[in-house]
């Protein structure tokens, strides 16, 4: 597993709707989620702010936008139905969900409703952190399963879906795509205004206790998203 893939290699702009840098108070979110997040993350979230990859692939950063989207809420719903989902899995296979330690922690969605996580006890390295993805639909090679795990980064798997042909490596395993390679603004986040840092915490969080947050919540963003 390579862990210095650079996602610039294999993607350019959207002609109609190139991405937009977003400044992210990454120490903030850190300190709320109780995690380091990986550098390709915060490397792509800050060149280029929320994105749609592939014209398939929402890649969800911590910023806000009211009545659309709002990144603290949209990972509670996101691990709650991971949490519903996993219920069908065998005990021994349920994967824990964040905050638990070593759980799944979410970074985006697919038009499909496909559920894209870092499993966050693959290693003590987040850059090192692998993807697990719980499909919604038939993928080519799954035998039918929904949840699959894959010994590749984001950015590794990122490149695994922006290939020439439908095919199955194997490994890594069944996936996505063929995708193009374009990175676009998220249209539905076009004029997001800075996030904050929400008061109701993860349950079970460090920082969930009725005086851990006083006064006005820290801005995620220090500009608009």
């Amino acid at each position: 597993m390579c862990t210095t893939a650079d996602s610039t290699a294999f993607t350019g702009p959207h002609p109609r709707r190139p991405p937009l840098p977003v400044a992210v108070d990454w120490p903030a979110v850190e300190e709320w989620l109780g995690l380091r997040l990986p550098h390709d993350y915060r490397q792509l979230a800050g060149r280029h702010g929320p994105l749609d990859f592939g014209d398939y692939l929402w890649i969800h950063v911590p910023c806000a936008q009211e009545g659309r989207f709002d990144y603290g809420d949209w990972l509670r719903s996101t691990h709650h139905r991971a949490r519903i989902d996993a219920r069908a899995l065998p005990a021994d296979e349920r994967p824990a969900v964040h905050p638990e330690p070593g759980g799944l922690l979410a970074w985006g969605k697919s038009r499909s409703s496909d559920m894209f996580f870092w499993d966050t006890g693959s290693s003590p390295d987040p850059d090192r952190w692998t993807v697990v993805v719980r499909h919604r639909g038939a993928v080519p090679g799954s035998g039918l399963r929904p949840w699959h795990r894959y010994d590749l980064t984001l950015t590794e798997y990122l490149r695994h879906t922006v290939r020439a042909e439908w095919s199955l490596p194997s490994p890594p395993g069944p996936l996505i795509g063929p995708l193009p390679g374009t990175i676009a603004r998220t249209a539905f986040l076009t004029t997001a205004p800075p996030g904050h840092l929400p008061r109701r915490t993860f349950p079970g969080s460090p920082t969930n206790n009725a005086t851990s947050r006083c006064g006005p919540a820290p801005a995620w963003t220090r500009c608009a998203c």
